[in-house]
């Protein structure tokens, strides 16, 4: 059963979507004015498992990413808020029995900021950006100013903040940075994985999608090289 629920988180060929009842699981609830989906939810054994947000402006799982921390099957889930102040996660299961969803993950949490603004919208534990054998988080904040990915260097372990980014890659005040990010496998055989990221306009519209070369250091968008360009280089070779 756990490796049917990791297909479908995976596939997207189960029930997984962010709650649209933004309430209890109640046929009675109040109607208290607009919905606001504020849980992911997955079917597992013809249940109904949740991770839920700690308040109605935390909204959860548009950000999620499967891999590995330290040898151990990962499902990372991104909650945000638009509202400084509130509670932000990026919480990473490692036990995916119902009854454990919640219990047995742990959390890279803290309030919102101006620096964090929207983070764990997007992420991916998947890859190895520096090289050094242990999975890395990279993690979108891109309501701040540029917009921003956050990269977490490995190995990842419990406690950290949101503030606690070894490196930062942001924008520019045309292109917002980080509207979706991924991990390229190792394109140039240096050992390092690459990442790609997506930049906005300040409407939300995507526009261009950018490649970071591993390693991944702190960067602006000047340091990336465009998608198209690098296939092309790459296909010349």
């Amino acid at each position: 059963m756990t490796k049917f629920l990791l297909w479908c988180l995976l596939l997207v060929g189960c029930d997984i979507h962010p709650d649209d009842s933004g309430s209890s699981d109640s046929d009675s609830a109040v109607d208290t004015g607009p919905v606001v989906p504020t849980c992911a939810s997955a079917m597992e054994g013809g249940r109904t498992i949740k991770l839920c947000g700690a308040s109605p402006s935390e909204y959860v799982g548009t950000g999620l990413s499967f891999g590995e921390i330290e040898g151990v099957s990962t499902l990372a889930v991104g909650s945000y808020t638009y509202e400084e102040g509130q509670p932000i996660a990026i919480t990473l299961v490692q036990d995916f029995s119902a009854d454990a969803w919640l219990s047995s993950s742990w959390q890279v949490a803290g309030t919102s900021d101006a620096d964090t603004s929207r983070f764990g919208y997007h992420l991916d534990i998947s890859g190895d950006l520096d090289g050094d054998g242990s999975a890395d988080l990279a993690a979108t904040a891109h309501a701040t100013a540029l917009g921003s990915v956050l990269i977490f260097d490995g190995p990842l372990v419990a406690g950290l903040s949101p503030t606690d980014y070894d490196a930062v890659l942001s924008g520019d005040l045309m292109y917002r940075l980080g509207a979706q990010t991924g991990v390229v496998p190792d394109i140039d055989a240096d050992g390092d994985d690459e990442l790609m990221v997506v930049t906005a306009l300040g409407t939300g519209a995507a526009t261009d999608s950018y490649l970071y070369q591993g390693p991944v250091v702190t960067g602006e968008l000047a340091d990336a090289s465009a998608y198209g360009e690098l296939i092309e280089a790459v296909a010349g070779a």
